[in-house]
């Protein structure tokens, strides 16, 4: 791969070195001999904007925004025809933050002043050098700028030494003053690419979506810019006609000036931007170089680590695809060379205070959880409804009280680890619970059955309570309450989930093949748990040095918590370990165990002996479901499951591009509802 994106970078560049130094032979728009200016140096007068004349020379405008919506269509044919990712289109209600109105406001009305502001005003400061890009033949402009004189440094020398001192002081003070924020408020191609991005938007057609790997292919192209930016005037080029901004300034402003290259490759960035946002943003010479003294500039992008909560959504939002906004664990500053100040990494984030813009060390705009998830809230013409949280009322400070507080902190800890979402209740210490094994009398028995009652008892109170606080939570979807139903009666209830008919086959690993099981007529159900309480119980079962998870097995089976294990018409224990093979044999007196020995080397031996074990099996199953397995049962077996893994994989995509409106703890519990549903009704009711 890495070979592959060298050589296709490598490629590249060099095709757009080659493009940059022929650029004057390649004539894009010629305008007529009496449209042109001579000398180019030119004031457009108020009067002549709008009017005839200069509508005719906006003519290469109009063709560049017809090639650029030809190719648009094109390109969203070609690429929807080939495996590529997409991202998505919100489609409900956005939260407009005041940051945001603010920095459209101002790129409207600078990048207007920049290309206009010297007609408007009849004013120009010729003396200041914005470090944005600019033409010397458009005296329409308010200021001069940093960007021809960069890529002309001979033209700059012939100025004589103030001017040249004024250009080098005021490119500096700006550069290091503002830096990107230029780009993010100032420069009218920002802009440009914008507004392609919002009428994408508008439309609700999908973008391309953006990788670590995919942003690798830009830094080799932007090196290229930077050089061609730099040193293509001393071979013998011009980089103003291969500069796509050209289109913008001087021929916006009215002035006739012949479209080389330039016009070509502004068609790609307009499409590009289309896709991509801020595309020409990411190879831009002129904003890399600015970028330079983001260690020294007031403006700052800030993270606290500590409340941060790794959902990635700053990464899947920033246009500039800047990894250490997520990745960051211990630094402050997270803005680099590449930031544009756009706050589009601050508005996404859902977690309180964990990012923020700072001037000179004071936040001018932070993260609020308020305003992501006020987004989401339901709307009537909204495709995706969520529900309030109701306002529980506020409980008194009892002991009780501060024993249900432990009892869930349990369960917050034990959800994070474990494979289940659940942990019952911790009121029995493990010597409690050794006495309830003590079966040396009668009232030891009896004694033991009140304690497991109680266990019961407390075990169902935790999960009702656990579930309450996962659909209580700000952004619980409506759709998610199939999941909690399936969950509350196992967990709650204590009922089974057998369906009339269909024998249940217990499993213990996700080695056993359920395609199998489907296939013979049974329906699995996954019993491997994981619960603290469970796992003392079970440690005085199973041998000390055995995982966590079979003793929390053990412990659930002994202590007869959950009817689904007493349900099964059979279980199957994959042996991948020899504690599987010791519960195995301990579960071995108490119901049908069928065990399939999983090789451990891909030999042909070990492969025939476990294809060998899988006829067996399927005999095995044949005879406890009564269901012979054939051909189509088979097929339409596999089309169950790999429809449950296709929806699956669908749900983790939802969830990483929109981290802020599916929780892990709801994803948590739609994994977990999968043990006890059936792989068709589960991703059917996933894909709702």
């Amino acid at each position: 791969m890495k070979k592959k994106r060298l050589i296709i970078s490598a490629s590249v560049c060099v095709a757009i070195a080659i493009l940059a130094f022929f650029a004057d032979k390649i004539p894009f728009y010629e305008f007529p001999q009496e449209l042109r200016v001579f000398p180019p140096n030119t004031v457009i007068h108020v009067d002549k904007l709008l009017s005839a004349e200069h509508f005719r020379i906006l003519v290469p405008v109009l063709i560049i925004l017809v090639c650029t919506f030809v190719g648009i269509v094109l390109v969203r044919k070609f690429l929807s025809k080939g495996k590529y990712s997409f991202t998505g289109v919100s489609r409900g209600h956005k939260v407009v933050s005041r940051f945001m109105v603010i920095r459209w406001i101002s790129m409207i009305t600078l990048s207007f002043l920049m290309i206009f502001g010297g007609a408007l005003l009849n004013a120009r400061y010729s003396h200041i050098a914005i470090p944005v890009f600019a033409c010397p033949v458009n005296f329409s402009e308010l200021t001069e700028a940093s960007c021809y004189y960069l890529a002309h440094t001979p033209a700059l020398l012939e100025e004589g030494f103030l001017a040249v001192a004024a250009f080098i002081v005021t490119t500096i003070l700006f550069a290091w003053f503002f830096g990107r924020t230029l780009c993010g408020f100032f420069c009218p191609m920002g802009l440009t690419q914008d507004v392609m991005y919002k009428i994408r938007q508008a439309l609700k057609i999908d973008g391309f979506a953006m990788s670590d790997k995919k942003y690798k292919y830009f830094v080799p192209v932007k090196w290229t810019m930077i050089l061609l930016f730099l040193g293509l005037i001393f071979i013998g080029g011009d980089f103003c006609n291969f500069c796509p901004a050209v289109v913008l300034s001087p021929i916006m402003s009215g002035i006739a000036w012949n479209l080389y290259l330039s016009g070509f490759f502004m068609i790609i960035v307009l499409i590009a931007s289309f896709f991509k946002r801020r595309f020409f943003c990411n190879i831009c010479p002129l904003g890399y170089l600015v970028g330079l003294l983001h260690r020294f500039q007031p403006f700052k992008i800030k993270k606290d680590c500590t409340a941060c909560t790794e959902c990635g959504a700053c990464y899947e939002a920033c246009p500039m695809g800047i990894k250490q906004i997520y990745t960051e664990r211990e630094k402050v500053i997270v803005s680099d060379a590449n930031c544009i100040m756009c706050g589009e990494c601050i508005r996404c984030c859902p977690e309180d205070n964990a990012l923020s813009m700072t001037f000179f060390n004071k936040k001018l705009y932070t993260a609020k959880r308020s305003r992501v998830t006020g987004a989401y809230k339901h709307k009537q013409n909204t495709t995706i409804a969520i529900q309030a949280p109701a306002a529980a009322p506020k409980p008194k400070k009892t002991f009780s009280r501060r024993k249900a507080n432990i009892s869930s902190l349990m369960a917050d800890k034990e959800a994070s680890v474990g494979t289940s979402i659940f942990d019952p209740d911790t009121k029995l210490s493990n010597l409690s619970i050794k006495k309830m094994r003590m079966k040396t009398n009668d009232r030891e028995v009896l004694k033991n059955q009140k304690k497991k009652k109680l266990f019961n008892e407390k075990a169902m109170h935790t999960a009702q309570k656990y579930l309450r606080r996962m659909s209580d939570l700000g952004s619980t979807m409506a759709e998610m309450d199939p999941f909690f139903d399936v969950l509350n009666r196992v967990y709650v209830d204590m009922k089974d989930v057998s369906e009339p008919g269909v024998k249940s086959i217990g499993t213990y690993c996700v080695m056993a093949p359920q395609e199998l099981i489907y296939a013979a007529g049974g329906k699995p159900i996954k019993l491997c748990s994981g619960s603290y309480t469970a796992f003392s119980i079970g440690d005085d079962i199973v041998p000390r040095d055995a995982c966590p998870l079979v003793k929390a097995v053990a412990g659930y089976k002994d202590i007869g918590t959950m009817p689904i294990y007493d349900d099964c018409a059979m279980m199957v224990v994959p042996i991948t370990c020899d504690c599987k093979k010791k519960i195995a044999g301990m579960l071995s007196d108490q119901c049908n165990i069928c065990t399939l020995h999983v090789p451990v080397n891909k030999e042909d031996v070990d492969i025939d002996d476990y294809t060998n074990e899988l006829y067996t099996f399927a005999d095995k199953l044949a005879e406890v479901t009564g269901h012979k397995i054939t051909y189509e049962s088979l097929s339409a077996a596999f089309n169950k499951t790999g429809y449950a893994q296709y929806e699956l994989s669908r749900f983790l995509k939802i969830k990483k591009q929109h981290p802020y409106l599916i929780y892990g703890t709801h994803a948590m519990a739609v994994m977990n509802a999968s043990a006890y549903l059936d792989a068709g009704t589960w991703g059917n009711t996933c894909m709702r």
